[in-house]
């Protein structure tokens, strides 16, 4: 049993908050009931309560003790206590005490009792063993009335130990540094000697602070600090301090309530690096005696400053939060409007300066060149008084949202489907509260036409974007004539979209992502023509349509009837194959399944245009086994398998009925494709790898050193012919290849790693390439580089999830490839001269520039109606067929253009007629007479143009 007692008369007090240690044990055996008084003078006499024993850090007591107590319960707790003794135990300090016991054999998980105590508080403790110690009745108690009691039984061991409460004492304050806010809470603090009787704190008739804390503050420089607790505590708080740590040191300020209520705010001088401290407590005028709690600042101000003349210094007046100051010059905001000292034009209080400062335009919009079609963006920066406003003009006349128009009023103006009507000079009018001011002007105008020969052989640098977009993320490209023309299909997570060279058109499907596509005759020499095929997860069991399907040219047909056609799992890849001993090919599905055409065959099958059949079974299977890719090498399928068991991963090819692994490397693989770079020369091809993380392309059996590192997801072969070099197109997310940046395509040529310009952008970010394709362009004319994927931009060009890209076949004559875009290298600029153009040929507005040639040579612009790929000097001529000769021009620093003022058109001198849709292309070859430069041949081209009329 415990018991707490207070009440006793005192004749003799300790001095408060001594250290002392903090914890202390007490053993004993026996039944046990303790009794916990308060002794706050001479050890009490009554009965046979006599001269308690000190115990002073830890030992055991003789619970029957000849001259105990016997039986001097307290009236609130009961019980019998007999044979019992009494020790004396004093708290070191102000805090929770907490008294544990174990060695029970009926209380196996011990036992506890929490009593708040004071620092150099004595408390008996009555230790003995008696009957109906559990019961209640009356009692005559030997030290007072206990508040509390506990029971306990046999008990062999207990400890008394003390949380104290931080920052009670004077002699244990809490360290603080800093304005703050500096937390306190006296709610369980005792109220000690020191400080109480000092007559500078003598304030509605009271010296006290009654449960005070104490902090000890180091000064950051010398001054006059203020310190508050306005707005920031509940309570009613008292507030003195003391420099040094001398408790008995008379405060230098000391303060009640002043000018916030119950709040404090008080000043005194101080010294740098000096400790100060600061006693909080709560008022003794607050009759409800409500603990305090909350926080305090303070702020050291070696100015004096005080523009509102409230006796506080402007410093402080803003570092407490009281008063704004924008600019950070120490004097606050509104002092400084009122004095008229910063301007304030639009009359809000606020100094102009911490608004942007006068109106600035800080950055003009640029020159834009679009493609027709496209999005022009123009943009200005400027500062002033926010809010800032916005109206943009094109030729001095305001604009206004619409019609492709967007954000005439805003910092950014947007001209979506760019044409004629958008050409010509843009600029806003920015204003303020204060002011007006125009920002520079820029020209927005078109690029007109196509442009291509490069000389670089099939560099893709000269971008287009597909218009419309098949609205999302693109897997796979093929192209294939239905019956209506060549058209682009796009696998994509929404289905199957087809784009026609000017729109996209959806093929419908069951909802879900298509992940492959191939063109193929399902049925060999049955009567089914050559299809194309789709692969997915789409899912549609009641019409067939599972997971793999049949275009007609006009619907999607079930490879199989009924509910169990096609594959009852996710499809990943699709290949044609006929191997030697069945020369019929037959499309091999690869994926994660269980089931083709109703029967058990895993993850890869066979469909010869009738029926479903095995196409064998993998090694090693693992378990979360998937195919991810296919690829035909040298006569060999080989099928690329990912598994959650590191032995099934790998490389397989199809040879006798069964799968034979060739290759076990780190990472899933997740693209094939079979390269040969010499096309009929002596070297094989090779079957390249593209692979999830590390680096991320491989040769079988040669290197891995591509310099790719990121992820491979797709392959794209052009072998080599008699008059083109071989490329393989890589594409997936990665930043670099080949050692230079590579946002996430690039092409090997079979000796290094080549860069496109640009690449592909997600927002700010390297987008994700998913397809490939290389095929005649779709509408138009040459080759062109299809791209899908995860992206917001091509090579610069604004094309979401699908671009094309010209490609060109001739290389240089000496390996004098200039830079992306341009033609050959020149004597006088490795980058090679430039031929663009700008306007439209609607209006007849075309005007050809021509750049990067040698500074002051004579050049011709050509016209031709045929498109070239020849050998011209030491660059490639790409206007061929008719000729003519449009002007001859004289460059002025490497450039020139046509027409210029009094010349006839393009279409005039050209002989074409706007609107007719006859395509013309041209180039400008110019002087170059450099004999020691490649082959003397002293002239050279630009890239050519091609255009719609």
């Amino acid at each position: 049993m415990t018991r707490e007692y207070v009440g006793v008369p005192c004749s003799f007090c300790l001095p408060a908050c001594i250290p002392f240690p903090m914890n202390m044990s007490l053993h004993v055996t026996s039944l046990l009931l303790l009794s916990i008084a308060s002794l706050r003078g001479s050890p009490a006499v009554a009965q046979t309560c006599l001269g308690p024993s000190v115990f002073a850090a830890s030992g055991s007591r003789v619970v029957h003790a000849p001259a105990g107590c016997q039986g001097g319960a307290p009236p609130v707790c009961g019980g019998v206590c007999v044979e019992d003794d009494l020790v004396s135990w004093t708290a070191p300090v102000n805090g929770r005490a907490t008294m544990t016991a174990s060695g029970d054999p009926y209380l196996p998980f011990g036992w506890m009792h929490q009593f708040d105590c004071a620092a150099n508080q004595t408390y008996a403790v009555e230790v003995g063993h008696g009957g109906d110690c559990g019961s209640y009745f009356p009692g005559i108690g030997c030290l007072g009335s206990p508040t509390s009691c506990g029971f306990s039984p046999y008990l062999s061991n207990w400890v008394i130990s003390v949380e104290p409460n931080s920052g009670d004492c004077c002699t244990d304050p809490v360290a603080i540094s800093g304005p703050g806010p500096h937390a306190f809470d006296n709610t369980s603090a005792s109220t000690a000697i020191d400080g109480q009787l000092d007559l500078s704190c003598s304030q509605y008739g009271s010296t006290a602070l009654l449960q005070d804390v104490w902090l000890r503050w180091q000064t950051p420089s010398s001054g006059t600090a203020w310190l508050t607790t306005c707005g920031t505590t509940t309570g009613n708080p008292k507030v003195a301090v003391r420099l040094g740590s001398d408790c008995s040191a008379p405060p230098i300020v000391c303060a009640d309530d002043t000018v916030c209520g119950n709040g404090v705010l008080l000043s005194f001088p101080v010294i740098a690096a000096s400790d100060y401290m600061i006693q909080i407590g709560r008022s003794p005028t607050d009759a409800s005696g409500a603990a305090v709690v909350g926080s305090f600042r303070i702020c050291v101000s070696a100015s004096t400053a005080d523009c509102d003349l409230d006796g506080v210094p402007d410093a402080c007046e803003i570092e407490f939060g009281w008063e704004l100051d924008c600019n950070g010059n120490l004097t606050s905001d509104s002092c400084e409007v009122a004095s008229g000292s910063v301007p304030d034009c639009n009359v809000d209080g606020i100094p102009d300066g911490c608004q942007g400062g006068p109106l600035t335009v800080l950055g003009n919009p640029a020159d834009q060149l679009v493609n027709l079609g496209t999005t022009a963006t123009f943009s200005v920066t400027a500062a002033g008084i926010a809010p800032l406003q916005y109206q943009w003009r094109r030729n001095g006349v305001n604009l206004v949202d619409g019609g492709g128009i967007n954000g005439s009023t805003t910092n950014e103006l947007s001209i979506a489907n760019a044409g004629a009507a958008d050409r010509g000079a843009y600029d806003v009018i920015v204003s303020d509260a204060c002011g007006v001011l125009p920002s520079a002007s820029a020209e927005l105008d078109l690029v007109a036409g196509e442009s291509f020969c490069y000389g670089d052989g099939w560099e893709a640098a000269s971008w287009f974007r597909l218009e419309g977009s098949p609205g999302s993320d693109v897997y796979d490209f093929e192209v294939f004539d239905d019956g209506s023309g060549p058209r682009l299909f796009a696998a994509t997570s929404s289905g199957v979209h087809a784009w026609n060279g000017s729109t996209w058109t959806s093929l419908p499907l069951p909802p879900g992502v298509v992940r492959a596509l191939t063109v193929g005759d399902g049925d060999g020499p049955g009567p089914q023509p050559v299809s194309l095929f789709a692969g997915g997860e789409f899912d549609a069991a009641a019409i067939g349509l599972r997971h793999v399907a049949r275009w007609n040219g006009t619907t999607w047909v079930a490879l199989g009837s009924g509910a169990t056609a096609g594959v009852d799992g996710v499809v990943n890849d699709l290949q044609f194959f006929g191997s030697p001993g069945s020369p019929v090919p037959s499309l091999y599905v690869g994926g994660d399944f269980s089931s083709a055409g109703g029967q058990s065959i895993t993850d890869v099958a066979r469909w010869d245009g009738f029926t479903w059949f095995s196409a064998g079974s993998f090694p090693n299977f693992g378990s979360g086994r998937r195919v991810t890719s296919f690829a035909t090498h040298l006569g060999s399928l080989y099928a690329a398998l990912d598994a959650s068991a590191g032995t099934a991963r790998g490389l397989y090819t199809w040879n006798a009925g069964s799968w034979i692994q060739v290759l076990q490397p780190g990472s899933p693989i997740l693209a094939l494709a079979s390269f040969d770079p010499d096309g009929t020369g002596a070297a094989p091809a090779d079957l390249y790898m593209g692979l999830l993380g590390g680096s991320a392309l491989m040769r079988l059996g040669g290197s891995s050193s591509f310099g790719i590192a990121g992820t491979v997801e797709r392959l794209f072969a052009v072998d080599a012919t008699v008059d083109q070099p071989g490329r393989l197109f890589v594409t997936g997310t990665f930043a670099t290849a080949g050692g230079a940046s590579a946002a996430s395509l690039a092409f090997f040529d079979g000796t290094s790693m080549r860069v496109p310009a640009e690449g592909l952008v997600l927002g700010p970010n390297v987008g994700t390439g998913r397809a490939l394709a290389v095929a005649p362009t779709i509408g138009g004319s040459g080759s062109s580089l299809y791209v899908g994927g995860t992206f917001d931009a091509a090579g610069g060009v604004t094309a979401s999830r699908a671009a094309r890209a010209t490609l060109d076949s001739v290389l240089c004559p000496c390996g004098n490839v200039g830079a992306a875009g341009r033609g050959c290298a020149n004597s006088t600029n490795p980058a090679g001269a430039l031929l663009r153009a700008t306007g439209v040929t609607a209006d007849d507005s075309i005007v050809l520039h021509g750049s990067g040639m040698p500074a002051t040579v004579t050049c011709i612009y050509l016209q031709g109606d045929l498109q070239g790929s020849v050998v011209f000097g030491d660059g490639v001529r790409c206007a061929g067929g008719n000729l003519i000769r449009l002007r001859a021009k004289a460059n002025s620093s490497g450039a020139s253009s046509y027409p210029d003022l009094g010349d006839p058109s393009v279409a005039a001198r050209g002989q074409v007629t706007p609107g007719s849709g006859v395509v013309r292309q041209y180039q400008t070859y110019y002087r170059n007479a450099a004999t020691a430069f490649c082959p003397p041949a002293t002239f050279n081209a630009t890239n050519g143009i091609r255009l719609v009329w």
